[in-house]
């Protein structure tokens, strides 16, 4: 059977992508008959003849699996071809078997609507709420799935839709998300029931935060992959491998393996190990070969702290890679689709004890100085928290009368112990005002006594945050001290980006404080550093690429002083090409 034999009997009548015929492959089946659905089929006639037979739901999880194997296993053009092909003929197929919502869908059964009913009566917490809400439509989706429906198929795959989609148009609009990042009381009607004036005006809130987002960040992020791709030029793929006896330290989650594939760490036996997704590191603390620690000379990352990507890659501009990887990440992922997401409710319940201390190297200490509490922290000495309001864009600090809302990290400092304790965290925190504030035009000064609480806050947005993430990048949270803090900070607002690229725009950031044309990766150490934002860079590192920020008077000054006959990177040949 080939792919025109499967769409002329997916055309027939009474006949859909589940009915299963007989399917015999030389390779696949090694000559056998299988009964398999004509959707297996189909996908198998996709791939190339020598791959082994997929005989599981393809959900989005299980594709992006399968792409990884063929990236690893064909040359470059032949995954293109593979990949072009499977698009394309999604598509045709999805035109021949389309699937939708039909009318009986948007009613619910008795018993549900009866629960249903409860929650809108009883429950007013927006977290409580929003959990009951999932509950009851897992439990319709369940109904619709004893009844086969190709719906439930839809939202399985991953391929669109979800369980929030779901509760939002059958049980509950619940609560949203505004501008300010501020979240409603819950809405009870959901689309299907149509809102009354008061769960619009809520409702549109989320709309009106989703075209603010379009409007003042569709931008931002070209700039800011711009300024990552001038600022990373230089850095290419060097030698097979630098031999460094560095590594960063870092504990393994199930999301966090899926951006490490490829890679390679030091077993417990001092071994040099591939993580494939048969690696048994999931919980495990590990020695991972990183960028962050390469010591390949010239501005250059070896292919062992690089990893297996390297052998598919046609060039070696690995920090040009970097910087169109953001944009692709952050316009693609975050400002273009958007608006997708004003129908799902992206908020969770705090627990700063958890995100402050357990991943916090520095625990022990933070636990001496404050008690800090699932969604409230105290400090034990008297204490100073400095607000300057040069480190923030317009429209990130909000003032209020007994609070400021601050993003992204705060310093708290103890002058009698001469001690300052930084607070990484990746939302909007509420910084409580005291009896004793001191303000200038650009620095607050807000000072505690023994047993005050200094921040509290209950519910956070965990939409992806493109002003934070500018700052992360643009070096503007100077509390930053470690690499592998700045590092998952940014991974948890782009988590979809292989880490291996953010380690190498993070180990070029990290500079010796003496001297900020030394980065810190080559002495092997972070102590003593500053960090240079992507704007920076380029003026220590080169004048020519950082005439493309059209800082011209800047740029001259950095020929002058710092020009050491630095080698030309691929985009600095391009403009001496234009000037010349």
């Amino acid at each position: 059977m080939d792919l025109q034999q499967v769409y002329k009997e997916l055309e027939k009548e009474n006949v859909d992508i589940h009915t299963k015929y007989s399917y015999s492959h030389r390779h696949k089946t090694k000559g056998y008959i299988k009964r398999l659905s004509l959707g297996r089929i189909w996908f198998n006639l996709l791939l190339p003849d020598d791959y082994p037979l997929v005989d599981e739901p393809v959900t989005k999880k299980v594709l992006n699996k399968i792409i990884r194997d063929i990236v690893e296993k064909y040359d470059t053009e032949t995954v293109a071809d593979i990949l072009t092909n499977i698009q394309r003929e999604a598509f045709k197929l999805s035109s021949i078997v389309p699937v939708s919502l039909d009318e009986e869908h948007l009613i619910l059964p008795d018993d549900i609507e009866e629960k249903r009913k409860k929650l809108l009566k009883d429950e007013d917490d927006p977290i409580e709420f929003q959990k009951k809400t999932y509950e009851i439509t897992k439990e319709y989706l369940d109904r619709l799935k004893e009844q086969d429906s190709p719906i439930v198929s839809i939202i399985e795959s991953g391929a669109k839709s979800s369980v929030a989609d779901m509760a939002n148009l059958m049980i509950a609009r619940g609560s949203t998300v505004d501008i300010k990042g501020e979240i409603s009381k819950p809405i009870r009607q959901s689309l299907n029931d149509g809102l009354d004036g008061e769960s619009y005006y809520l409702s549109a809130k989320e709309s009106r935060r989703a075209l603010f987002i379009r409007s003042q960040f569709t931008a931002e992020p070209g700039y800011l992959a711009r300024k990552v791709t001038f600022a990373n030029a230089n850095i290419e793929l060097g030698g097979n491998d630098c031999k460094t006896t560095k590594y960063l330290e870092l504990r393994v989650t199930e999301d966090l393996k899926d951006c490490l594939i490829g890679r390679y760490y030091v077993d417990e036996r001092g071994k040099l190990k591939e993580i494939t997704e048969d690696s048994d590191i999931i919980g495990k603390r590990i020695k991972l070969r990183s960028p962050l620690y390469c010591k390949e000379p010239n501005d250059n990352i070896c292919k062992i702290c690089y990893g297996k990507l390297a052998d598919k890659l046609k060039d070696k501009n690995i920090g040009i890679l970097a910087g169109s990887v953001i944009n692709t990440e952050g316009i693609e992922g975050f400002s273009m689709k958007v608006r997708h997401k004003a129908t799902q409710v992206n908020f969770k319940p705090v627990d700063l004890k958890k995100d402050l201390i357990e991943s916090s190297i520095r625990k022990s200490e933070i636990e001496k100085f404050l008690d800090i509490r699932t969604n409230e922290i105290i400090c034990k000495y008297d204490c100073t928290i400095f607000i300057d309001r040069r480190d923030y864009r317009e429209g990130e600090l909000d003032e209020f009368a007994e609070y400021f809302i601050v993003p992204g990290i705060l310093s708290v400092e103890f002058p009698e112990q001469e001690t300052t304790i930084p607070l990484v965290y990746n939302y909007s925190v509420k910084v409580l005002k005291s009896t004793n504030v001191e303000e200038t035009e650009r620095v607050v000064a807000i000072h505690y006594s023994a047993g005050d609480k200094i921040i509290e806050q209950d519910i956070v947005s965990t939409d992806t945050d493109m002003r934070l993430i500018i700052r992360l990048l643009d070096g503007k949270i100077k509390y930053i001290k470690d690499p592998l803090v700045l590092l998952l900070m940014i991974h948890d607002q782009l988590p979809k980006i292989a880490l291996v690229h953010l380690e190498v725009i993070v180990s070029n950031m990290f500079r010796c404080a003496e001297d900020p044309k030394i980065k810190c990766r080559y002495k092997g150490s972070y102590k003593n550093s500053i960090i240079l934002g992507q704007v920076d860079q380029p003026f220590v590192d080169s004048w020519l690429t950082s005439m493309a920020f059209e800082r011209i008077k800047k740029a001259i000054k950095s020929a002058l002083i710092y020009e050491t006959g630095i080698k030309n990177n691929s985009l600095e040949k391009l403009m001496k090409l234009e000037f010349d």
